[in-house]
């Protein structure tokens, strides 16, 4: 890639040099395509993890320079200092999660999860997984859990609880992905 094109590429931030401001958001995705306009159609980085579940919509998504496709229930990851951008259909619905690596990780022993965790940073697999309907309820859940909390007045243990939701959000896909792969593994291995 040349350097005329890495000049090109905006890096995006989430609260940068505001500790005191939340290290997380969630955003409705259609809101935010709109709100962006042509701006999440352009290549850009960010300094934070994001994860884009595309409740409905058709289209792709390109992450790395690769295009991938979206279709309902599509769930992407996008790493920190990972290149993606968005296609020029607006009308996806869906969710944004965006958090720095300092909301989630906290100690030493959650930096393990994160590594053992291969929904982000994986050169081996696609940054994305889909879902059946029958999950999309137990996510469902963690994201009201969470947009609750957002909302709450009481300050008390409100990152604790936001950092515990989002985990659980990341398990419950991190198992579907393994169940998936398992499946795919089982039928390579005996078509072979």
């Amino acid at each position: 890639m040349s350097a005329k094109y890495i000049n090109k590429i905006k890096e995006h931030h989430l609260n940068l040099y505001q500790p005191d401001k939340p290290q997380f958001e969630i955003l409705e995705l259609g809101n935010y395509l709109k709100e962006q306009g042509e701006h999440a159609t352009e290549a850009h980085i960010q300094s934070f993890y994001q994860v884009i579940w595309f409740r409905s919509g058709d289209g792709n998504h390109t992450v790395d320079f690769k295009e991938y496709p979206v279709s309902e229930n599509s769930i992407f990851f996008i790493s920190k200092n990972q290149v993606h951008y968005f296609d020029k259909y607006s009308d996806y619905t869906g969710v944004l999660i965006n958090f720095n690596e300092s909301f989630l990780i906290q100690q030493d022993s959650e930096i393990e999860f994160f590594l053992r965790c291969s929904l982000f940073n994986n050169p081996y697999q696609q940054p994305l997984c889909c879902i059946q309907c029958n999950m999309d309820s137990i996510l469902n859940e963690y994201l009201r859990q969470i947009e609750r909390e957002l909302a709450c007045e009481n300050n008390f243990g409100k990152e604790e609880l936001l950092r515990s939701y989002l985990k659980s959000f990341l398990i419950q896909i991190q198992r579907r992905r393994n169940e998936f792969e398992k499946k795919w593994r089982t039928i390579v291995f005996s078509n072979k």
